[in-house]
């Protein structure tokens, strides 16, 4: 397939993906507010089991009302695949402080 520059295009469809790839991965998304809600109850709506990364706001709270299990940002960061979904501008201090650093462990 081509795209509108001329380029070949690779599209990827379900069947392209091996069953139950992240079977056995721990996933968190970071960040519950539009994107990571969004995310979250997608990747959960495949079969994937997901917790949140999120301070105690109400964002935790409609996680936790939503069945996701809520934990701090640096805890979920240690997960094998992490979703960092949080507001553009708190990203940088957020990962230094807790995505990053080693005393989160």
């Amino acid at each position: 397939m081509m795209n509108k520059f001329g380029s070949n295009v690779r599209v990827f469809r379900t069947t392209d993906t091996p069953e139950r790839a992240l079977s056995g991965e721990a996933v968190a998304v970071l960040g519950y507010g539009h994107l990571g809600r969004t995310a979250a109850m997608n990747l959960r709506d495949s079969g994937v089991k997901v917790r949140i990364g999120n301070q105690g706001d109400d964002y935790a709270e409609r996680a936790r009302a939503e069945g996701f299990e809520v934990v701090p940002l640096a805890a979920a960061s240690a997960d094998d695949i992490v979703f960092v979904l949080l507001p553009d501008e708190v990203i940088p201090e957020v990962f230094e402080r807790e995505i990053a650093s080693d005393e989160k462990r």
